[in-house]
């Protein structure tokens, strides 16, 4: 009953993800279905979002459908791949300003919600250095590529 409850939340937390980032990128005509593995679905959300408030929006909505954390065998089912503007939110120096949006990603990430990658790429452009982003955040070093590995191995893209 745990797993189809688990299910039903990975579904619907993709769903709302899904309406979230449709500022952020064109939704297809068709997008693939995940392949399933124990642990449900498994979705990536390619995020470039240029306010706080767009971001605000994608972590509330995660938060709302999963109120409690998820066990550490069970990774969690959403990437967001950062790679756009809203890099400069997780900057280290930028905490006082975003505190609360930093405090939440960390909490949703900690939880096994939803697992944060941030393009290296684009951190080179807005010359972000790796010690200036927290801990709770992986690191890939091109976005687009990351979004196109995580399709191939079964994710859907939001």
């Amino acid at each position: 009953m745990r797993r189809i409850i688990n299910l039903f939340i990975a579904v619907l937390a993709a769903s709302v993800l899904l309406v979230a980032c449709d500022k952020a990128q064109p939704v297809a005509q068709k997008a693939p279905i995940p392949v399933a593995n124990k642990n449900g679905p498994r979705y990536v959300a390619d995020i470039s979002v240029h306010s706080v408030a767009d971001m605000r929006s994608i972590l509330n909505r995660a938060d709302r459908l999963v109120n409690m954390p998820r066990a550490a065998d069970q990774p969690a089912n959403i990437a967001l791949i950062l790679h756009g503007p809203e890099i400069d939110f997780f900057n280290i120096d930028n905490y006082h300003r975003y505190r609360s949006l930093v405090d939440q990603a960390a909490r949703l990430d900690a939880y096994n919600v939803i697992d944060i990658k941030m393009c290296e790429t684009m951190m080179r452009e807005r010359g972000l250095s790796k010690s200036k982003i927290p801990g709770f955040i992986d690191f890939v070093p091109d976005g687009e590529a990351e979004v196109k590995k995580l399709k191939r191995d079964g994710y859907a893209i939001l």
